[in-house]
């Protein structure tokens, strides 16, 4: 199923089977049950917190996200999203989120087919990538900081500058978005 959550407008709460996903969750059994409409029953087991990382905008956090053991599809409840204070907006195959009070509007899913989707970069969750990036040499965290500057740049910029961290700042392995950033495409042949 990978990482697809939909917009649900008849879900209550917002659901995944997907204990990885949680940046914060409180397991235990709610004693409740949910009904879907495949004439399926889950069991909730636990509540907590997913915060997605989007390719364009800011991360969107989503509290009171429902553990919901043996759950299909990963569901995001437009009533919830309303009942926080904002509106949600389908129009012309895109789904808006505006905040109520300040007017603020971010795009945050697509119309594949019938239903809208959730847009996120992919599975790994703001909290999965916090552990990742700390374990990260500081040296890679800083040269993605800085729009993926060179290392020997980086050097450079220590020894003029203040705030940098004292210390080295080795290349440790090869930027992966350096190395896409490098490609070219061939032209086809007649």
């Amino acid at each position: 199923m990978g990482c697809v959550w939909y917009l649900d407008n008849e879900a209550s709460f917002h659901m995944t089977d997907d204990k990885n996903l949680f940046s914060a969750l409180e397991e235990k059994d709610l004693k409740m049950r949910i009904e879907m409409c495949d004439e399926g029953r889950y069991n909730v087991l636990g509540m907590g917190m997913v915060s997605f990382e989007r390719e364009h905008g800011a991360p969107l956090t989503l509290t009171n996200v429902m553990y919901v053991s043996g759950l299909k599809k990963k569901l995001v409840s437009v009533v919830m999203l309303e009942d926080k204070g904002y509106d949600v907006v389908f129009s012309k195959g895109k789904a808006f989120l505006r905040h109520i009070a300040t007017g603020q509007t971010k795009r945050i899913g697509i119309q594949v087919k019938n239903i809208y989707k959730l847009e996120v970069d992919d599975c790994a969750t703001l909290s999965t990538k916090v552990e990742l990036v700390q374990s990260q040499d500081i040296g890679e965290l800083w040269h993605r900081q800085l729009g993926h500057l060179h290392h020997g740049a980086l050097k450079i910029m220590q020894q003029i500058s203040i705030g940098l961290p004292k210390g080295k700042l080795e290349q440790v392995d090869t930027c992966k978005g350096c190395t896409f950033g490098k490609y070219t495409k061939s032209s086809f042949h007649d």
